[in-house]
């Protein structure tokens, strides 16, 4: 006759099993790794170099943990055109991570500031800020975890990493490679980005400043409120307008926003030397500002609104780094 289990050995036998499958599951997630945590060359980095297309749809979320596991002492901030302009691997001498995020905003900004400080050895912030980030009607883009800056994010967001439906499909799509042909991710957070045709250079300029940008009082206090917490973390902290060029300047000027524009540098420079800080504005006096871009990517300008590693050099040089 056959012995039957207990109800305590068929729970912690039934225990077991869930433990082993959920741990198998990780260690899949882990070992292919696809947002880039665990391991400097996974399997899908062995295959496809950076080509990684879940870094391209995630990289909020990803870079989020990424500057966390990376351990930086230098910490460069910005929208797309610091992650596509500031080549954090190209130095020998500083241990640098690049958290430049697509079309980051202010309030967002704020967070990952926050969340920097928090889980980084990091001594110095470099921040470059562009208008657009303090557009009111678009306080963060989709991707954007509300609960980043909490001191309670790493915990909730590693086991996602790991143990999720989302991780799971995520490892399909870092193990099919190329994709889009943009370009591709560095270690350090960089995006090396492929040249552009004269029609995608006019395709971007067209689609800036198309949409009216309001500033709220909000917007400026997040800015004030990160000056006041990188300073209270006794972190070293660099500001900067990015540069721009005549086309950029041009289109501006054609939407309507160029006066407007020119009222934020002065209130934002206000706000940083209230805070005992120096603002350093390459938007006009730039080298590169006369650079028409007519045929396509340019030595200095990937396309009129993204300017390329040449320019991200200079601009470290200017700021001492």
């Amino acid at each position: 006759m056959k012995r039957r289990l207990s109800y305590t050995s068929y729970t912690l036998l039934l225990l077991l099993t869930i433990i082993l499958m959920v741990s198998g599951f990780g260690l899949y997630v882990r070992v292919n790794d696809p947002y880039w945590l665990w391991s400097a060359e996974p399997p899908w980095h062995r295959q496809w170099g950076g080509h990684n297309r879940v870094l391209d749809i995630r990289h909020r979320f990803a870079k989020a943990i990424q500057v966390v596991t990376r351990r930086p002492e230098v910490i460069v901030i910005g929208s797309s055109r610091v992650y596509r302009g500031i080549d954090t691997e190209a130095p020998d001498t500083w241990h640098a991570y690049n958290l430049g995020i697509s079309s980051l905003r202010i309030r967002e900004a704020r967070a990952y500031v926050r969340h920097a400080i928090r889980w980084t050895p990091a001594k110095t912030i470099v921040f470059g800020l562009d208008y657009f980030m303090f557009n009111a009607l678009r306080p963060s883009e989709p991707g954007f975890d509300e609960d980043l800056g909490d001191h309670r994010f790493v915990f909730r967001a590693i086991p996602i990493s790991l143990f999720t439906r989302m991780a799971y499909k995520d490892v399909q799509r870092a193990r099919q490679g190329v994709h889009g042909g943009d370009g591709y991710w560095t270690y350090s957070g960089f995006k090396i980005t492929n040249p552009r045709s004269q029609a995608d250079v006019e395709r971007l300029l067209e689609s800036f400043y198309t949409d009216k940008i309001t500033i709220t009082p909000q917007e400026y206090a997040a800015f004030a409120d990160i000056l006041d917490e990188v300073r209270l973390a006794d972190v070293q902290l660099i500001v900067y307008v990015s540069p721009m060029n005549t086309r950029q300047v041009q289109k501006m000027k054609d939407e309507g926003e160029y006066a407007a524009f020119m009222a934020w540098k002065k209130r934002i420079g206000t706000i940083a030397r209230e805070h005992g800080l120096d603002l350093y504005d390459f938007s006009l006096n730039n080298p590169f500002y006369d650079d028409q871009i007519a045929a396509g990517s340019s030595p200095s300008w990937i396309d009129t609104t993204h300017y390329s590693p040449v320019v991200g050099a200079w601009i470290l040089r200017s700021i001492g780094i």
